[in-house]
């Protein structure tokens, strides 16, 4: 997560517990027609800063991606039948 130097560690500990876990689900039902796409977009400017009362802190604060720009990304990435995708 640029520009959040306290969340670089929590992202590559989410980073490195999710994606062998869609990798190892992917690899189980490769034979069934099922795809497993894990979406993690980080930061979105969402409402969510505000109700959780986080708007003003480092991360409330920092940089966050369109919901829209998300949404059509993500529809795109699962569409490849990708294990992970995350913006740019």
């Amino acid at each position: 997560m640029a520009g959040v130097p306290s969340a670089q560690p929590v992202a590559a500990r989410h980073w490195g517990t999710t994606s062998p876990f869609a990798e190892a689900v992917k690899s189980e039902i490769k034979d069934s027609g099922v795809t497993i796409t894990l979406l993690m977009p980080g930061q979105v400017d969402t409402a969510f800063w505000h109700r959780a009362h986080m708007d003003t802190s480092r991360l409330g604060l920092g940089e966050k991606a369109a919901p829209t720009k998300v949404a059509s990304e993500g529809d795109e990435a699962i569409r490849p039948g990708r294990t992970a995708w995350w913006p740019a």
